[in-house]
Parts: structure tokens; sequence; C-alpha cells
């Protein structure tokens, strides 16, 4: 009995003495009391930094100058010079790749022929080709044509090639360096025909960043066309700008 009563005694001394501890050290947990509504919380580690474009939505434009081939039954030379813009729209995917749609317009100006002016053999053709650079003259005259303004004959009107399709981007940095973009669609003659078929573009270039949303790039690419009776094959330059939301 004495020893079990000296064991109690000496497990309620350390118990005592233990207590004593903990109060003076602090050592007993404390619960935290939730933070105000208006305290700051800070944020995650994998937040994005302050300035990068919250959205994956990217916008952009181009133009530049386009220099080619477009083959018509109309048209007795197959030379385009012109000018070309592009409007896109798209969505990062991942960090080096996009997908969107974009719209191309292609734009040159052809001349008609007067009658008895030019004949449909090479040295005919070699009179029209040295008439300036990207001139284009219809081979022959329009038969279904209603009567004519007046002030005389339409000698001269534009001609548009429009694609519009489906996009892909490629870009080790969104914001800055090289890139590659593919795109196919349909394709859309207006003004001299009426046409629509199919077509295949590629593109590239080095964009040099502005700010973290907007960079300008100089490109360059090609474009291939092909109608029911008739082709179409580009190449141009210019400068692009894109705008990251």
């Amino acid at each position: 009995m004495r020893t079990a009563a000296a064991f109690a005694a000496s497990a309620l001394t350390l118990l005592a003495g233990a207590t004593n501890v903990w109060a003076q050290e602090g050592a007993a947990p404390a619960i935290a009391a939730p933070p105000p509504r208006d305290a700051v919380v800070p944020a995650p580690a994998h937040a994005a930094p302050a300035g990068r474009p919250k959205s994956r939505v990217y916008l952009g434009a181009g133009g530049g100058a386009v220099f080619g081939r477009y083959s018509d039954p109309k048209l007795i030379n197959d030379n385009f010079s012109g000018v070309t813009t592009e409007v896109h729209i798209g969505v990062a995917m991942t960090r080096w790749l996009g997908a969107g749609l974009e719209f191309a317009t292609f734009y040159d100006e052809v001349t008609r022929t007067v009658a008895g002016r030019y004949s449909y053999d090479a040295g005919a053709r070699t009179s029209s080709l040295g008439a300036g650079l990207g001139a284009r003259r219809q081979a022959v005259e329009c038969l279904s044509c209603g009567p004519l303004p007046s002030g005389g004959a339409i000698v001269q009107q534009a001609l548009h090639l429009h694609t519009f399709g489906p996009r892909i981007d490629f870009a080790p940095d969104p914001s800055r360096g090289i890139y590659a973009v593919l795109n196919s669609g349909i394709s859309v003659t207006q003004d001299l025909t009426d046409r629509t078929g199919f077509m295949l573009g590629l593109r590239g270039g080095y964009r040099f960043a502005l700010s973290r949303q907007v960079g300008v790039a100089l490109e360059g690419g090609t474009s291939a066309q092909r109608y029911s009776n008739s082709f179409a094959t580009f190449g141009f330059g210019g400068v692009g700008l894109q705008l990251r939301l």
C-alpha cells in the first residue's frame, strides 16, 4: 500500500511540473482566429505575376505585299502583285500551341482589253505583260453584261480573293520570338468571277514584345488556292500585330 501511494504521489508531482512548464513556455497549441474580411490574402505560389494577361484569348491583324500567280480563263496572263490583309482570333491551348480562325484578303486590279488591240498569241501576251508590273487583262469582252454606264466602258476593276478557315499557331514563347502558323479553309474569288474553292497556307516570322499584352512581328508566308478551273499560288511578306487579352 505504501509503495502504491508513493508511486501515485510521484506521478502527480511529475504531472504538475509538466503543466507548469507548458504554461511558462506556451507549448499548448492555440487555435488561430480567422483573418478579418478586409485582410489581404497572399497569392499562391503558382499565381501569374502582376501584369501577365489573365485570359487565353488573343486577337491579331496584319498586312503587306503579295506576289504570285492567279490563273483564270478570263485572264491572258497570270501575274499577281498586290496587297494582302488578314485578321484572326484564337485561344491558347497550351503555352506553345494556339487555335483559332483567320480571314484574309488578297487584292489586285485587272484591266480589260479593247477588241482588236490584243490577240491570244505569244506576241500579244508579251505586250500585255510589258504594260506594267502586275497588269492583268481579260481575254474576252463581257458578252452577258447589261448596258454600259454613261461615260464609257469600264476598262479596270478590282479583283479580290478571300480565304477563311481555322488556323493553328506554334510559338515557344507566344509573347516574343519565332512562331509559325498553319491555316486552311475555303477560298472565294470576287469581282472578276465568283468561284469557291479551298486553300492551304503557311506563314512564319519573328515577334517583338512591346509589352506583356502587345507584340509586333515581321512575317512572311505562302498560300495555295484551288478552284474548279483556276488556281492561285501566292507568296507574301509584311507586318503583324497581336494583342493578348
